[in-house]
């Protein structure tokens, strides 16, 4: 099941260019991926496994609104409320020696600068290659 939710978009757009769920289910196979006792997997199997990680994701979007919801967990609930004071800052500067530092291996990553988020043509491109590798044949 984590094999088809770390690939499921790659697996939904393989269907969407006209692969069956049978054909795509074989490749899986093909390329080792079986049932919990070693069956091969099917084409019934894998759009089972693909309803039931649909559906936990909406329980989880559906948790994340209702969270988001209450007022006492909210993100924004201290910016827009004015009725929340903010805790005031430090007036006196803190020495160098009280401050935390980071150790030498996470300052030398810092240095090398911020990462930026991918594109979603390098998500498309990540996504077709591991659609490729699921597929492939040896």
């Amino acid at each position: 099941m984590d094999v088809v939710r770390a690939d499921l978009d790659a697996l939904v757009a393989l269907q969407a260019g006209g692969l069956t769920w049978n054909a795509i289910a074989a490749g899986l196979t093909a390329q080792g991926l079986t049932t919990a006792d070693g069956r091969p997997i099917t084409g019934r199997n894998l759009t089972g496994v693909i309803s039931s990680i649909r559906r936990q994701a909406q329980r989880g979007a559906t948790r994340d609104a209702e969270r988001k919801s209450r007022v006492d967990v909210r993100e924004d609930a201290a910016a827009t409320s004015s009725s929340v004071s903010a805790i005031p800052a430090a007036k006196a500067p803190v020495s160098a020696s009280l401050r935390p530092a980071l150790s030498p291996d996470l300052v030398a990553d810092a240095a090398a600068g911020s990462r930026s988020r991918p594109s979603d043509a390098e998500h498309r491109i990540a996504a077709l290659a591991r659609a490729r590798s699921l597929l492939k044949k040896d």
